[in-house]
């Protein structure tokens, strides 16, 4: 089984596709904060499928903050591997959803 985010070498591949490229948005007139975390959790979720597509288990799974979205990741790699497609089932525990909501309505926690 493969793992995720959490192993050292996925993070630091992670954090070097991200190098110019953070400088660059930065620099940038009209770049946000939220643009280059978008970003760059794009890169860091390209780079755990990679991993993962080079360790080819039958199973991996990935634990990611609630941040994370590979849905468009997964369909765009399926897309341009289709010998070597992921199928995609995420989890999110109620306790987060609940705290989430509860954030985006401005309810103290």
């Amino acid at each position: 089984m493969a793992r995720g985010a959490e192993r050292f070498e996925t993070n630091q591949a992670g954090v070097r596709s991200m190098g110019k490229f953070d400088g660059d948005l930065r620099r940038r007139d009209g770049a946000d904060e939220r643009e280059v975390v978008l970003e760059t959790h794009q890169r860091r979720e390209d780079v755990a499928l990679g991993i993962i597509a080079r360790a080819a288990p039958s199973l991996a799974i990935l634990v990611f903050g609630g941040n994370h979205d590979f849905r468009d990741n997964v369909a765009s790699w399926n897309r341009e591997h289709p010998e070597q497609t992921f199928a995609f089932v995420e989890i999110t525990p109620r306790s987060f959803l609940e705290a989430y909501w509860k954030w985006k309505r401005g309810v103290p926690r």
